[in-house]
């Protein structure tokens, strides 16, 4: 298993991924880092999202989000790139997308769904669940674009599962709350080797501290900070190659293969 900084020869006999890079943003660090650096920032971190090549149909990890969005929230950011473009390299537009799993509902992982007409989007139900209940704590709901998720849902654009499901040969998608109640991450048969894009907010030194007696850091974003760490712990402990899913490594990536 690589990451391979150049554009390589087709193969679909196996699964690759293909990063795609939507937008840079600034966030506090204790917020990405749970209790470290207090008052400082960390200035690159990206959103991407993920395309899985090799499949027998065409499918996306997330759905990503305007740079307009994520200003309108709060976040210092700018754009980097754009998803038509990413999927234009491979020859494909937004309405060939057939499947997007949505890893959670916050609007920087699904903000755009309104674009891929033709996907059915996978989400779990007990984060549809979440999403909807306008019960929930106000630190919750703030998460969850209403105005985003409530016509996708009366449109029935989402396919509801409950817990760990193959979606297609060698793609698996497996539950993993605590950032969000249904938080879930997407693992990718390669060959030999799993790699599993993280289905909560995290940078590579969430998973691999700087400090070697740091077995991990959670992250600082959270519902359930118990269920968090395990669900960090399952993964680093189940792939091959962990993709942090806003890590900057993956910005000048072409395939992770």
């Amino acid at each position: 298993m690589e990451i391979t900084n150049t554009q390589g020869a087709p193969n679909e006999a196996a699964l690759s991924l293909k990063p795609i890079p939507l937008v840079k943003f600034t966030i506090q660090r204790p917020r990405m880092l749970l209790n470290t650096g207090f008052g400082e920032e960390i200035d690159d971190c990206y959103v991407y999202v993920w395309l899985i090549k090799g499949a027998r149909k065409n499918i996306l990890i997330d759905a990503g989000v305007d740079v307009n969005i994520m200003r309108s929230i709060g976040y210092t950011c700018e754009e980097v790139g754009s998803i038509e473009e990413g999927l234009k390299e491979e020859g494909l537009s937004p309405e060939d997308i057939d499947i997007i799993i949505i890893t959670h509902l916050h609007q920087d992982h699904m903000a755009m769904c309104k674009d891929f007409p033709n996907a059915r989007l996978i989400v779990q139900k007990k984060e549809l669940d979440a999403a909807l209940d306008l019960t929930a704590p106000p630190s919750v709901k703030k998460g969850y674009p209403q105005q985003v998720i409530r016509p996708l849902f009366e449109a029935n654009r989402f396919e509801v599962i409950d817990g760990d499901k193959e979606i297609e040969t060698g793609i698996q998608v497996m539950l993993t709350p605590g950032h969000t109640l249904g938080s879930q991450s997407a693992a990718v048969q390669a060959g030999e080797k799993k790699v599993i894009v993280t289905g909560f907010c995290c940078i590579d030194e969430n998973f691999y501290p700087k400090d070697p007696n740091v077995e991990m850091i959670a992250g600082g974003i959270y519902v359930n900070i118990f269920d968090a760490w395990q669900s960090q712990k399952k993964i680093k402990e189940m792939a091959d190659i962990v993709v942090a899913c806003h890590d900057r490594k993956f910005l000048e990536t072409k395939s992770i293969a």
